[in-house]
């Protein structure tokens, strides 16, 4: 939907009258949109659009707000019915998102109205600038809130592939992120997704495919992969951690039934083996089970090959790393 909404001014008359273009656009999207702004066209030498105030949805409290959309168009791509987004940047846009709609498996996960072509359509530069973002889960009364969203993006098509790299802030916590998406078919493509923390040594990766069919909760499933960095100064309890897992993840859970969790030196980790179920629909939850047959606590913590570790460094370097464990929002229950 949200490339529809960014593409669909293309698609109109610009010589009929606003209104007009706010019911063709409107058609496109699924969605009511009103400009209620200024809107101008350049033609030459390259087309250029302007838009103002842009809302999607309810006038009174639309899903998405942009303050200013600017747009330069290839002039030769364009006689050939095609659309080649030059430049495009959307200044301060605003999106409100339900994660229940996501759970409702009545909702259309991607479409694009009649007559519309998204493979004739390619954005060659796109910059996202000073976005913000309201999510909420109706399911459970939780919100979340990302501010200073800024990105870029390219797409061969609107069906793909493309990616996009960003940066946001969530809760207060820095993140940066890359997304890169292969190529929609059949209600499915592929997925890869990078984020990091700014604060911590840490990295994210999942590889995967998201599927969305009509009449079903959508999936995305694949491997994941949780890294320490070295971090700079002094050393991190996070640096030293390594976890591993197949995923599936849908509004209602992230399973992690094959999870591999190591700990300390890459040549002497404390490793694990276990499963991992969070519910996040309706009664969210948490159950780890791991599983350690045997740990050298000497090999995993010493500087050098030889040395011990009194039980009390031991217990310090886990109550270190314990203490730095976000404390999770919800009951659950961990078994090792």
């Amino acid at each position: 939907m949200l490339f529809t909404a960014l593409i669909a001014p293309f698609l109109v008359d610009w010589t009929a009258y606003r209104r007009t273009f706010e019911n063709q656009v409107s058609a496109v999207v699924g969605q009511p949109v009103t400009v209620a702004g200024k809107a101008d066209l350049r033609l030459l030498p390259t087309p250029v659009v302007n838009f103002t105030d842009i809302r999607v949805g309810d006038p009174e409290m639309p899903e998405v707000t942009i303050e200013r959309f600017r747009a330069e168009i290839e002039l030769a791509a364009l006689l050939r019915g095609e659309i080649n987004i030059l430049q495009m940047r959307l200044e301060r846009p605003q999106f409100r998102f339900d994660l229940a709609h996501l759970a409702d498996t009545e909702t259309e996960r991607i479409g694009f109205g009649e007559g519309f072509d998204p493979d004739r359509i390619s954005l060659a530069d796109v910059e996202i600038v000073e976005g913000t973002a309201d999510i909420h889960d109706s399911r459970v009364g939780r919100s979340w809130h990302v501010g200073a969203l800024n990105g870029v993006m390219q797409a061969q098509a609107l069906t793909g592939p493309g990616r996009i790299d960003a940066g946001f802030v969530l809760d207060g916590q820095p993140f940066t992120a890359r997304l890169a998406a292969g190529r929609f078919t059949d209600g499915r493509v592929p997925v890869s997704v990078s984020i990091a923390p700014a604060r911590l040594p840490l990295t994210l990766t999942l590889n995967g495919s998201l599927e969305a069919m009509p009449g079903e909760l959508p999936v995305y499933a694949g491997t994941l992969a949780l890294a320490g960095l070295a971090a700079e100064g002094p050393p991190s309890p996070w640096s030293p951690l390594r976890l591993e897992s197949e995923f599936e993840l849908t509004p209602e859970a992230l399973a992690l039934p094959e999870l591999q969790i190591g700990y300390g030196p890459p040549d002497r980790p404390i490793t694990a083996t276990g499963r991992a179920q969070f519910e996040i629909g309706v009664s969210p939850s948490f159950n780890v089970a791991l599983d350690a047959r045997q740990i050298d606590v000497d090999r995993a913590l010493a500087g050098e090959v030889g040395q011990t570790v009194s039980i009390e460094r031991a217990i310090d370097a886990l109550v270190a790393l314990v203490e730095r464990i976000p404390v999770a929002g919800v009951g659950g229950a961990v078994r090792v």
